[in-house]
């Protein structure tokens, strides 16, 4: 059923609120109750309200006390004239109405009044529920409330608490869309924060799509660790390099040997002249 406060809101009768073309009626309190008639298919809402009448202050006699009782009974009537659907915390559909309002007077001067009236909910079958509307819009987008299979919710969902949904005020972390009454949704285990829920579906799509993308780069060899170069490559760099160091050090000690040898033959040709 719809709740009070909702019923309530549907015909703006709330405290401050005010009735009539003129304005010249404001609601001081309001007190709501429900009744159930039918399970799931009427309830009513016996409604009280205290109306003050602010176009002046002057008070009036009897005559002008009937007069002011009818025109807040036309008043209310021209708020809930009109019916309105309101839907239950569930997200089922029902018509609102209000009955003819009974008017007594408080005060003796007309200025303050009590008005009571009778609203009525009444179940609309062939209106959609919020669940089937939201559907619709998302299979249309490409974002149906299709259900998890076992073996997906095994797979995939683990680590995630997967519930179905009560109420119609939440969007899915996900998506971004409306969550419907009675869709499946999911959040992670651990995760204590107001809200964080996701469609059960949605989640299991993006894990498909994560894996498919990890075995596609897996496949192209992205993410590979380079080659190692091993033992012998270290040892042969080192070899490379004690060869430079080598021929640098010949290159070093070339001159002062060819010197040694010009020295020795200028010698020994000076010891075959004086012989």
């Amino acid at each position: 059923m719809p709740s009070p406060s909702d019923f309530r809101r549907a015909f703006n009768l709330s405290e401050g609120a005010h009735l009539g073309l003129q304005k010249q009626w404001e609601i001081e309190s309001v007190h709501m109750g429900h009744e159930v008639v039918q399970q799931n298919e009427r309830y009513e809402f016996p409604t009280t309200l205290t109306v003050q009448f602010r176009a002046g202050t002057k008070a009036v006699g009897s005559k002008g006390l009937s007069q002011r009782k009818q025109q807040l009974e036309k008043a209310f009537n021209q708020a809930t004239q009109l019916e309105h659907i309101v839907y239950s915390a569930y997200g089922s559909p029902y018509e609102c109405t209000y009955g003819p309002p009974q008017v007594a007077g408080i005060d003796a001067g007309g200025r303050s009044f009590k008005l009571t009236a009778v609203g009525m909910a009444v179940r609309r079958r062939d209106i959609p529920t919020l669940a089937a509307q939201v559907d619709a819009e998302q299979k249309a987008k490409g974002h149906g409330q299709e259900a998890v299979s076992a073996a997906d919710r095994a797979q995939y969902l683990r680590r995630y608490r997967v519930t179905k949904s009560r109420w119609s005020s939440g969007r899915c972390e996900t998506c971004h869309q409306a969550i419907a009454p009675g869709s499946q949704i999911a959040k992670a285990d651990g995760e204590e924060a107001r809200g964080h829920w996701s469609h059960a579906a949605c989640i299991v799509r993006r894990l498909k799509g994560e894996e498919q993308q990890q075995q596609q780069q897996q496949s192209d060899g992205i993410g590979e660790e380079p080659t190692q170069r091993g033992p012998q490559a270290r040892f042969s760099g080192s070899a490379a390099s004690g060869r430079k160091r080598s021929r640098f050090a010949d290159s070093k000690a070339g001159p002062a040997g060819v010197a040694d040898g010009v020295r020795g033959v200028v010698t020994r040709r000076r010891a075959a002249a004086a012989q």
